[in-house]
């Protein structure tokens, strides 16, 4: 806040130089000044070479400058008054010979006050002090406002880092160095893994020491050369000059992501906040910003769907996929759209040929002939505040698909993806067991599909998640078994329907062979325990008949059917009972 009128000028002593080379003159002006209310300190010089030296010497708050002196023009003086002491030092000229002329160019030059000597007075003087002393902090507080506005523009107030347009006018200037010097350089994008439930459990204040901590602990890890930015929420930058190669920018990325592994303590509580990192590097993944920085956080995301700690971009030549941001606003807007929509795959009893259920499978059409695969925008919702919004929006599409079949007849189940972070909401049973109740569907209809290595994330909450919605008869399916770790002991903590054998042991097998034999281990533990086994990904039908003789009665895939739109599915169905039916026959 700016000064008033009456605070504007210090009470500190006030320093004036006055450069004037007339003995009478410079005597008059000394007494007038000796009746100064201000506490001040006076100074002389009666050219322009002893000003300069003065001004070099001390520090001044004012200068009182003579128009004409015996080496030059007082005007000359002015542009060194204010490279050495700045803009801020008002300048106040008296002259005993100028002009109207004069006084307009010396006020264009930076003059603060013009007083002609021939009338000049006590009062004329300490008014003009009064004023110019003022003016000066005035300017002073205008010039440090402006200094607060500009960082507060270009660094982050959290954690002190650069803030986005200071990163990316960085990063500008590295790809302007590249196309000037050729020197590579890496980009790396870093967001923290599970930051929302820091939030949520802990409160926004607990969210911020969360963040200081990270700049505190990532800073001194970098180079001086290097910039590490916080680009907004759990979002990290980093630009590093001359790490143009894996080796080097692999070595960086792994030490600051090995600095959130210790601990922390935060609102009384030990926090261990990983973080995934996504590597591109110039002029490999691209030579301009936009480029980089979608390939890096393309990179990125790839870390957190791998649980890998850093993921250099693969290089490839397709097109980079668009930011986490653009993706969410995108798929924000298309739910408003009415644009998701939901396709079926079924999953059918291999030996009878019946269909037993439906697995539900987001897409995004964003018109005729333009399907955005779910690979392109899940991974950027799963890490967003957009998750519970796009979760329940899905779970009601299904429901709404499941009411309508439900009128005409047609009771089959539906499975619906379920993020592992869902489970850790506190509100989930309530607001899943909302929309059941508004579209009277049975709880047994419609069931939850999670992966078997998502559950790793939170084990307590994702089991206590399943048991309290399994009380009400809402059923969970474990997906993609076996590709994780721990399975086994999946089967003894949760309380699932179904388990879908991961299609890694379905591609190739064949009688006798190990995984037939790991099947059937598998099949007779789920029996004993009232556990469906499903086969997932089957390509081939040839291998129907060892499926089912190792106890792997139902199956899921492109062979049977891909996903298609719930209208598709009646012809589908009539074809299917007939082919399965013909190649019974055939057998």
């Amino acid at each position: 806040m700016l000064a008033t009128e009456t605070e504007a000028v210090p009470d500190r002593n006030v320093r004036i130089l006055l450069v004037e080379d007339d003995d009478v003159d410079r005597e008059k002006i000394r007494r007038f000044l000796g009746q100064y209310s201000r506490p001040h300190s006076l100074s002389e010089a009666i050219s322009l070479g002893e000003a300069s030296t003065e001004i070099r010497r001390s520090g001044y708050d004012c200068i009182i400058l003579d128009f004409r002196l015996g080496d030059g023009s007082g005007t000359d003086l002015i542009p060194f008054i204010q490279e050495v002491l700045g803009r801020e030092c008002p300048i106040i000229m008296v002259t005993g010979m100028g002009s109207e002329t004069s006084a307009v160019e010396a006020m264009r030059e930076g003059v603060f006050d013009y007083l002609p000597k021939a009338g000049l007075d006590r009062r004329k003087l300490h008014q003009a002090l009064d004023n110019s002393l003022r003016w000066s902090e005035m300017q002073r507080q205008l010039t440090a406002a402006e200094q607060r506005l500009r960082r507060q523009s270009l660094y982050d107030g959290l954690t002190g880092l650069p803030n986005r347009n200071l990163f990316f006018d960085r990063l500008e200037h590295a790809c302007a160095a590249f196309a000037r010097d050729r020197a590579g350089f890496a980009v790396l994008m870093m967001d923290l893994n599970r930051f929302k439930e820091v939030n949520d459990t802990l409160g926004h204040a607990a969210g911020d020491e969360v963040l200081r901590e990270v700049a505190r602990r990532l800073s001194p890890l970098l180079r001086q050369s290097d910039t590490l930015a916080r680009l907004g929420g759990d979002e990290f930058a980093a630009i590093l000059p001359g790490a143009g190669n894996a080796e080097i920018a692999s070595h960086l990325a792994g030490r600051l992501s090995a600095a959130l592994h210790v601990p922390m303590t935060v609102a009384g509580k030990r926090l261990v906040v990983g973080m995934s990192v996504g590597v591109a590097f110039c002029p490999n993944h691209g030579t301009d910003a936009n480029q980089l920085m979608s390939r890096a956080d393309r990179a990125m995301y790839q870390s957190k769907r791998r649980m890998l700690s850093v993921v250099i971009d693969a290089g490839s030549d397709e097109a980079p996929a668009p930011s986490s941001q653009v993706v969410i606003g995108q798929i924000e807007q298309a739910m408003l759209r009415r644009e998701l929509v939901l396709h079926y795959q079924p999953k059918v009893d291999l030996v009878s040929g019946e269909v037993v259920g439906l697995e539900a499978l987001v897409r995004w059409n964003r018109g005729p002939g333009d399907v955005v695969r779910p690979a392109d925008f899940l991974p950027a919702v799963e890490q967003s505040r957009l998750l519970d919004f796009f979760t329940y929006h899905t779970l009601e599409l299904a429901l709404r698909q499941a009411r309508e079949w439900l009128d005409a007849g047609n009771g089959t189940p539906v499975a619906v993806n379920l993020s592992a972070r869902m489970l850790e909401r506190e509100t989930l049973e309530r607001d899943v067991l909302d929309l059941f109740e508004r579209y009277a569907v049975p709880h047994g209809l419609v069931s939850f599909e999670i992966t078997e290595t998502a559950l790793l994330v939170n084990v307590p909450a994702a089991r206590e998640a399943v048991r309290r919605l399994g009380e009400h008869g809402i059923a969970f399916s474990i997906d993609d078994f076996g590709a994780g770790y721990a399975s086994f002991s999946y089967l003894r903590d949760f309380r699932v329907r179904e388990i879908k054998m991961d299609r890694t042991f379905i591609s190739s097998i064949s009688a006798g062979s190990f995984d037939a034999v790991l099947l059937r281990s598998v099949a007779v533990l789920c029996a004993a325990l009232g556990i469906r086994v499903v086969a997932e990904g089957i390509e081939d039908l040839a291998c129907r008949d060892v499926l089912a003789a190792e106890g792997c009665r139902y199956g899921q895939g492109y062979a049977i059917a891909r996903p298609m739109p719930a209208g598709d599915l009646p012809a589908w169905s009539a074809r299917w009972k007939a082919e399965f039916r013909s190649a019974n026959r055939d057998s």
